[in-house]
């Protein structure tokens, strides 16, 4: 017969907690881990480049580019003839969009286009002047609205030229240009909202004495920033100053000056969708910190024109020479590989997988090309 042995329920009490004793003090002591580094944004792009004329203009200068997904993708810029001026790509093709009475759209005078500015698929718009019969001047502002099948024009009473167009929302979009005026869309209408002079209008109501409003960007209506320029003198030797301003939700409010030959920031803003303000011009790439601006590339043999990404870990800055840059959350990377003395880039759209970028051929501007970038399929 085998032994009976006989545990009183007590005894497990004393057990059990020194067993677990012992195992605790068998263990190291946890360490607090440093934090780990995010992973930057990839960068294995691979490359086309199209080449987009019109068979009946000499001068097809595209000047911007939006897109609502890869396969439906609108540039838009200037051309002499008042004709293909906004192109439409479809994941295969750019084909031209009729927009003027010429080509079968429903604008009846000459217009160019500078900007494009989009929120859905349906809810496109584009900016920039037109020329009126009355005054016969390049000055007055024009803004349509398209639907993805019609286009509706805005009349802005006594407008200027529109430069930039910005906004978060369908019902929160600003547009920007000539003589310090700004615009507000409301969802319902266009409203003028312009920023102080920082000298009184009697002094920037002629050709020597020029105020623009160049760039607008933000997230949220307490969180806009506006890029402003301002010309003293004639050719061939002006004088241009830069400013800088906030909109706390109830007006504009100018935070800095500077002087082109020692900018603080550049020319053209782009804010991410996690609030940090960038902005390029010349031969830098600036962020803001929230108070000061902070030089974050300077780049050599390019004159930097636009700024644009889909979020912080990607971020394309372009311009002349066909200067191509990209920020993956990490550090700066200049594509060589696109390096062409004859390409003037302007404009930028990303969705992150793959990446549009507009610009013309110098100094045949009777050519708009197109760099098309596709992330490389992983596996």
């Amino acid at each position: 017969m085998k032994p009976y042995i006989h545990i009183h329920p007590f005894t497990h009490l004393l057990i059990y907690p020194f067993t677990f004793l012992l195992i605790s003090c068998s263990q190291p002591p946890s360490l607090p881990q440093p934090p780990t580094e995010p992973e930057p944004g990839r960068r294995d792009y691979e490359w086309t480049i199209d080449t987009i004329t019109s068979s009946e203009s000499e001068q097809l200068i595209m000047a911007d580019v939006w897109g609502s997904r890869p396969d439906n993708v609108y540039m838009v810029g200037h051309n002499m003839r008042n004709k293909d001026m906004v192109f439409h790509y479809d994941g295969k093709i750019w084909k031209s969009i009729p927009i003027t009475w010429n080509e079968g759209g429903p604008i009846r005078n000459r217009i160019s286009l500078s900007e494009i500015h989009g929120f859905a698929a349906d809810d496109i718009w584009v900016g920039g002047d037109q020329l009126r019969e009355l005054n016969d001047k390049w000055d007055s502002s024009f803004i349509a609205h398209y639907d993805g099948n019609t286009w509706k024009e805005y009349e802005l009473k006594d407008g200027f030229y529109i430069v930039t167009l910005g906004g978060y929302k369908p019902d929160a979009l600003w547009a920007g240009g000539g003589f310090g005026q700004v615009w507000f869309y409301d969802g319902v209408t266009w409203r003028l909202n312009s920023v102080p002079l920082p000298v009184p209008a009697s002094m920037v109501d002629s050709s020597s004495n020029l105020f623009v409003v160049g760039s607008i960007a933000g997230n949220d209506p307490n969180d806009l920033y506006l890029h402003a320029y301002r010309t003293r003198g004639n050719a061939p030797s002006p004088r241009l100053l830069y400013y800088f301003y906030h909109y706390d939700n109830t007006k504009w409010n100018l935070l800095d000056s500077s002087n082109v030959g020692a900018p603080k920031w550049g020319v053209r803003l782009w804010m991410s969708p996690n609030g940090t303000l960038y902005s390029v011009g010349g031969s830098y790439i600036y962020s803001y910190t929230g108070n000061s601006w902070k030089v974050q590339l300077r780049v050599f043999n390019t004159y930097l024109e636009r700024i644009s990404g889909s979020n912080d870990k990607n971020i394309f800055a372009v311009g002349q020479r066909g200067g191509v840059y990209h920020f993956n959350g990490s550090d700066w990377y200049q594509f060589k590989e696109l390096k062409n003395d004859e390409f003037m880039l302007n404009g930028i759209w990303t969705d992150g997988t793959e990446v549009f970028i507009v610009g013309n051929m110098f100094p045949n501007y009777g050519r708009t090309i197109v760099i098309h970038g596709r992330l490389k399929e992983e596996g």
